[in-house]
């Protein structure tokens, strides 16, 4: 059988079997984002609680040391990276498709390849 009658297989195809170009992955910025909020989280539990804080010693002489709480904390902060990073994973942005206007002149307008109402702003100093 020749591979011309093969149908091509594309890896994103929208309902009507043509190839669809995706866009950037949000995969760090979430993992960034779950880092700050899994740390941050974390921190707080840890060091909250009054007389039963498992991290602040003024409070509870039996609480953890500096450096178990700070293992707690970055491991908290590892769990939130990686929920992040999934959860980002999942969105993506649209494909670069805006044509430059006037570069050479260096006045940063953008015209959408889409059809629609759009507008931009870029600032430079």
């Amino acid at each position: 059988m020749p591979t011309a009658a093969l149908p091509q297989l594309s890896a994103s195809t929208d309902d009507a079997g043509t190839s669809v170009q995706q866009g950037r992955s949000h995969w760090l910025t979430g993992a960034l984002i779950g880092l700050a909020v899994g740390a941050g989280a974390t921190y707080l539990v840890l060091n909250s609680g009054g007389s039963t804080s498992l991290c602040n010693r003024s409070a509870n002489q039996d609480a953890l040391n500096g450096g178990e709480c700070a293992g707690l904390t970055a491991a908290g902060g590892l769990v939130g990276a990686g929920i992040g990073g999934l959860i980002g994973a999942q969105f993506h942005s649209a494909p670069d498709t805006q044509a430059r206007l006037g570069e050479a002149r260096g006045t940063g307008v953008t015209r959408a390849a889409r059809p629609g109402w759009h507008l931009g702003l870029r600032l430079a100093f």
